[in-house]
């Protein structure tokens, strides 16, 4: 049981976190205060934040020089960057070393063409030089570039590199010339890439190489995440060009190659990780999935652990079957009561911070009643199972609602508090922050939002 916050502390609280939260930071507007996302970025000093309120902007974005977040008020069902009136550039470009002060959250990026790039442009929807931002909590669709639809990264010699956090990828196209690509995620050079709880889908490279996610020469890892649906040349999900790629707790489901590897592909010194994680209904174009998802040429190798991989492979741990998705057909990739994928993973290959799965739901969690005492074992792939509905069998549960649990992590603290507080006084519908479902971010949002506070119910 959750244990609220006194009443008597509220107003207190709320002091407390305003007061931190602000005290050394500088909050722009648009469009109450600047017209456009672009003056107020202009306008910001280095580690300012901008606050874009609800509403659809028609410009594209540079971040360059300074360190700022750029967020936006209600999410990104409300908030929408859209870049697709302009012929060329991204919707966002970040470059000139931004680190990980730099964070862009809560926008849908649609219609940009890619930014300047040897190889063709970079970057459709966001182009990254030499820097390691954290791009968090988008929705990344309908754009387009030779080299990452979605997103594209050149360069930055960073042993902490950019972040992706909680996005959902999808809809976006990439095709040009040799080593072009990543429909979904593009990324070239001296660099590391961290790419968790996300959905990559439904991207397309056509003949060029890495439906979901291209690397060529730095290092890439890709944790408690989803690669479905995409389709490329080689590598109908990823391709990796040379340098280490480590793959956690995901899924490879789905995608389609229209020349080789519809899975997973490795050449030039690749050293490809698959640790805890399911690659099943993998093809090539026009057919079903009876070729092997993974390719490996020259010195490229993959090495995997605790997975289930359609039509084997070697190493510790790993099975070949059915995975039992509940729904793949409608996209629905979380795991039946029968599951081999249940309890089959190895909790040591699990990264220490990662304590949820991709819905949100706790990370390790007993499957069999009774069983709660033991330490649980973790699933293979990005959803964990929890536990069988009382309607039956085939029923699977959800946890309860939490609406107070605005940036949906699970636990309601200070995050949700402070995404509230910055919302105060905004009428909306179904936004996050309207936590009672009034229409209007209000005290009463407050109030219940502290009254819930800790973690979810499960």
């Amino acid at each position: 049981m959750r244990k609220g916050i006194p009443s008597a502390g509220v107003a207190l609280l709320a002091a407390l976190v305003t007061e931190t939260a602000f005290a050394n930071t500088v909050v722009l507007r648009v469009p109450s205060e600047y017209a456009t996302v672009q003056a107020a970025i202009d306008a910001a000093p280095p580690y300012a934040r901008v606050l874009v309120a609800p509403g659809t902007y028609h410009e594209k974005v540079v971040i360059e020089g300074k360190n700022l977040e750029l967020v936006s008020e209600a999410g990104p069902a409300f908030t929408t960057l859209d870049a697709s009136t302009f012929e060329t550039g991204s919707v966002i470009r970040i470059a000139g070393g931004a680190t990980r002060a730099t964070i862009v959250e809560g926008f849908t990026i649609r219609g940009g063409k890619g930014s300047s790039f040897f190889r063709g442009p970079l970057g459709g929807g966001v182009a990254i030089y030499g820097s390691r931002p954290i791009i968090r909590g988008c929705i990344i669709t309908a754009n387009h570039a030779s080299c990452g639809g979605g997103i594209g990264v050149s360069s930055g010699s960073f042993a902490e590199g950019a972040l992706i956090d909680r996005c959902h990828i999808h809809g976006n196209t990439a095709w040009g010339g040799a080593y072009t690509g990543g429909a979904g995620i593009y990324a070239w050079g001296h660099y590391s890439l961290a790419v968790q709880d996300s959905i990559v889908s439904s991207n397309d490279s056509n003949w060029s190489d890495g439906g979901a996610l291209f690397q060529q020469g730095g290092a890439t890892t890709v944790h408690n995440s989803r690669l479905s649906s995409n389709a490329g040349g080689i590598g109908g999900a990823v391709v990796v060009w040379g340098g280490p790629f480590a793959i956690v707790n995901s899924s490879v489901v789905r995608n389609m190659a229209r020349w080789d590897g519809p899975g997973v592909a490795g050449a030039a010194n690749a050293g490809i990780l698959v640790r805890n994680v399911v690659v099943h209904g993998n093809s090539f174009e026009g057919g079903p999935p009876t070729v092997h998802p993974f390719k490996v040429v020259s010195t490229g190798f993959i090495d995997a652990q605790h997975s289930l991989i359609e039509f084997g492979w070697p190493g510790e741990g790993n099975l070949d079957a059915d995975p039992r998705f509940v729904d793949p057909d409608n996209g629905d990739y979380r795991l039946r009561p029968d599951s081999p994928c249940i309890d089959a993973g190895n909790n040591a290959l699990v990264p220490a911070d990662i304590q949820f799965d991709l819905d949100g739901n706790p990370r390790f969690v007993a499957s069999v009643p009774g069983m709660e005492l033991l330490v649980p074992v973790v699933d293979m792939g990005p959803y964990e199972f929890q536990g069988v509905a009382e309607g039956g069998d085939d029923e699977i549960s959800l946890p309860p609602a939490c609406p107070a649990d605005v940036n949906a992590d699970s636990v309601v603290d200070f995050h949700d508090l402070l995404a509230v507080l910055q919302a105060f006084g905004m009428t909306c519908s179904g936004c996050p922050q309207d936590v009672d479902g009034s229409g209007a971010v209000g005290m009463n949002d407050v109030l219940e939002l502290i009254s819930a506070w800790g973690a979810c119910p499960q």
